[in-house]
């Protein structure tokens, strides 16, 4: 019961409402969000615990950006050794990082996009899924025909939960400038922490050269069925994404079959049991979704799957 308290407790604050959310090389540790380069402004009230153990600081993609563009932020955090968070689907405890962004009338941010996470195993048996070391969440931000050229300000609020066995609540207050200009522009060299970020986002299944996934909804139960080519990585699972109203390997991760064919050419198969709960979709259409993953590492290769299920 205490072990279930500490991880609600601070959960329940991340589940308020906010407005304009977007669908999350040290700093001294000292001075959490200290890096100057980009316009940013430090958090200015005392950090909480969770903000002390994972470290929020802002970055842009590039520095100046053309109205009617699009610039990519980047909430980075630097967590404590032994310290995790979590990805958009968290598992079994846990929640996701929530990230607020607001901007001038007419700058829409986008859903975040997420690197993929790696696999936790706690002494209680719960399974999670998130970040260690050092994570970057990106969120893509439009910027309205007509903006004025010019320093552009985004403030960016996020709130989050790191976990070591107990969990605590992070929040964190930044600001960014970025210079608006006309399209002709230099825009100067990508941020390199950001560029690591984007090629750590899973790419779709379907452009791995003979990869299949299709869905056996007469089997007992229901499966989705992955299959491809292995490469050389030694260890392949499937790992669920969040989809009301489908439970995909009972929320767990499932380890794919690898083989090989007689001319030394190794291939995985996957088989997932489905769980379809219409009454519990919140009213989305049924589909099942997760990401297969070549290896356990932060930086090994990630795909990403996405089917419709028929009701």
């Amino acid at each position: 019961m205490l072990r279930l308290l500490a991880i609600l407790t601070p959960a329940l604050g991340l589940l308020s409402g906010a407005s304009n959310v977007a669908p999350p090389n040290g700093d001294p540790p000292d001075r959490p969000g200290g890096l100057g380069g980009f316009g940013i402004v430090p958090t200015t009230t005392a950090p909480s615990d969770g903000a002390r153990l994972a470290r929020m600081d802002l970055l842009a993609r590039n520095r100046t950006v053309a109205a009617g563009g699009e610039v990519i932020l980047g909430v980075r955090w630097r967590i404590a050794p032994k310290w995790h968070m979590y990805w958009r689907n968290p598992g079994d405890s846990g929640t996701a990082p929530r990230i607020t962004i607001n901007g001038s009338p007419g700058v829409k941010p986008g859903e975040i996009r997420w690197p993929r996470p790696i696999v936790f195993k706690d002494d209680w048996g719960d399974t999670t899924y998130g970040y260690e070391g050092e994570v970057v969440l990106l969120v893509p931000v439009e910027i309205p025909e007509g903006t004025p050229e010019g320093p552009l300000r985004l403030d960016v609020r996020a709130e989050w939960l790191v976990c070591k066995g107990a969990c605590l609540l992070g929040d964190g207050r930044s600001s960014i400038e970025i210079e608006v200009r006309d399209a002709a522009s230099d825009r100067g060299t990508p941020d390199p922490a950001i560029e690591r970020s984007l090629a750590l986002i899973p790419s779709p299944l379907a452009e791995l050269e003979g990869s299949t996934a299709r869905l056996e909804p007469s089997s007992k139960p229901a499966r989705l069925v992955i299959e491809g080519p292995a490469g050389d990585a030694r260890s392949i699972e499937f790992i669920p994404d969040l989809t009301p109203g489908v439970v995909a390997g009972e929320g767990h991760p499932v380890k794919a079959v690898i083989s090989e064919n007689g001319i030394s050419e190794k291939k995985f198969r996957i088989d997932v049991p489905l769980a379809i709960e219409p009454d519990n979709s919140e009213g989305r259409p049924l589909e099942v979704a997760g990401l297969v993953t070549f290896g356990p590492g932060s930086t090994d290769p990630a795909r990403s799957v996405r089917l419709p299920i028929d009701p």
